[in-house]
């Protein structure tokens, strides 16, 4: 079986799209190839193959009319003398930071606009997709137009099932924003979407509540695609002692920073006779001076940056509680509903209790509630209770622990999940229903 990917993620086991998509497919038995949309060399063991666009090459090719894209194999497989080895490039790394600084729906606009109106459709991409001769492609649906119109076009040159998989909701209207861009193009967003849908043999959706309200509008099967998880860490014995160690890591987008920055001010004062809680944060986020006075205060809270995934299975080891926080601003609570991060896998694989601080409506929140898995509050005026409930019964992190751990293995086994993409997959390929 020949999988081609199309996806916007550089596909690095050290980062979270990639190590994604090395949770679903290590050790399934077929071919592998990538068409990505970022800059940056992949690192991983799975794929070999990659064909690479990014900002930058669509920018050159407006400035100079260079073609868009390149084809290369990582070292390992380095046999092919027609592909190009390549590395990281920092000027188009320094690219990606600069537009995340605005990264506002206007730019956005901007940027697929740019996008579609480039000469990406070009032999070097055709001739990579026929050398490839995909079986079956993968295609995560985005919010992008042009990822859309790539995987339209791919579909058109193969001719072959494509599989999709969807994680944020691009298409529902129960949003909030003033912004007539925003709604423009959420309208035309959705459309695109319908429109692609018609090409999906399959659409994985992470939550029951997401498959609820997109099943009704796409034109193609559903299936629910839990992350799959190593379950190493599950088998740590630990013991609680004072004080109770916190420990929270990801992004710090969409309002979760004003969540966390709550939570520190909450433990500075519950530490004032004592030392109950240490809240520690690993993070690339870069925050201002203000945020690190409470963020990393280095006696309730420390604040040390961004850490490569060994090293955090580490972290999370020598941990007691892992948190996962969302924001409860109106705006930020309807962008992410849906949304099932697959850090709260990560938290449950983690061998820590799970504390999870998010709106009640919110996707993981109540998958972690109804399976009793976390403690879990639902509001910003409850954390302070909780906190000094918790110091007074320490015993209540061996509970969730245990708890968080029955439902990884239950819901989250990789041996399993693997199992059936693979069957999956090959049930696209060959059930006629599918096409």
């Amino acid at each position: 079986m020949k999988v081609l990917i199309v996806s916007a993620e550089t596909w690095r086991d050290d980062t979270n799209g990639g190590n994604v998509l090395s949770n679903l497919f290590s050790g399934m038995d077929a071919e592998f190839s990538q068409i990505y949309c970022n800059p940056g060399k992949p690192q991983n063991s799975v794929c070999n193959n990659y064909f690479q666009m990014t900002d930058q090459m669509v920018l050159s090719r407006v400035l100079s009319r260079k073609e868009i894209g390149k084809s290369f194999i990582t070292s390992k497989a380095s046999t092919d003398s027609k592909k190009e080895i390549i590395s990281p490039d920092s000027k188009e790394n320094r690219v990606v930071k600069l537009l995340k600084k605005f990264n506002s729906e206007s730019l956005r606009v901007l940027k697929d606009i740019l996008w579609l109106s480039s000469n990406w459709k070009n032999k070097t991409l055709d001739r990579f997709i026929k050398e490839t001769s995909p079986d079956v492609i993968f295609a995560p649906c985005y919010g992008s137009f042009f990822m859309h119109q790539l995987v339209r076009h791919i579909h058109k040159v193969t001719n072959k099932p494509v599989i999709s998989y969807i994680s944020d909701d691009f298409i529902g209207y129960r949003q909030f924003s003033l912004s007539p861009i925003f709604w423009i193009n959420r309208i035309l967003m959705r459309k695109t979407v319908i429109n692609t849908s018609k090409i999906y043999s399959l659409l994985y959706t992470m939550t029951k509540e997401q498959m609820d309200e997109t099943a009704p509008i796409v034109h193609c099967p559903m299936k629910i695609l839990k992350k799959p998880v190593s379950l190493t860490n599950l088998s740590v014995a630990k013991t609680t002692s004072p004080p109770i160690k916190l420990i929270f890591a990801g992004n710090l987008y969409v309002g979760r920073l004003n969540v966390l920055i709550e939570l520190a001010k909450a433990i500075q004062i519950l530490n004032k006779d004592a030392s109950k809680f240490g809240l520690h944060i690993y993070s690339g986020y870069q925050p201002s001076e203000p945020e690190l006075a409470v963020l990393n205060d280095k006696q309730n809270t420390f604040f040390h940056g961004l850490i490569s995934s060994n090293e955090l299975q580490q972290r999370y080891s020598e941990s007691d509680v892992a948190l996962h926080i969302e924001s409860f601003k109106v705006k930020y609570r309807l962008t992410t509903r849906l949304s099932f991060s697959t850090k709260i896998t990560d938290c449950l694989s983690s061998g820590c209790a799970v504390m999870v601080i998010a709106w009640s409506e919110h996707a993981g929140f109540t998958y972690l509630k109804a399976n009793n898995a976390a403690i879990c509050i639902d509001s910003l005026n409850k954390v302070s209770e909780t906190l000094n409930d918790l110091a007074s019964c320490p015993e209540k992190i061996g509970f969730y622990r245990q708890q968080a751990k029955q439902l990884a293995i239950k819901n989250h086994n990789r041996t399993e999940i693997q199992s059936m993409v693979s069957n999956d997959f090959q049930e696209v390929i060959t059930d006629k229903a599918y096409h």
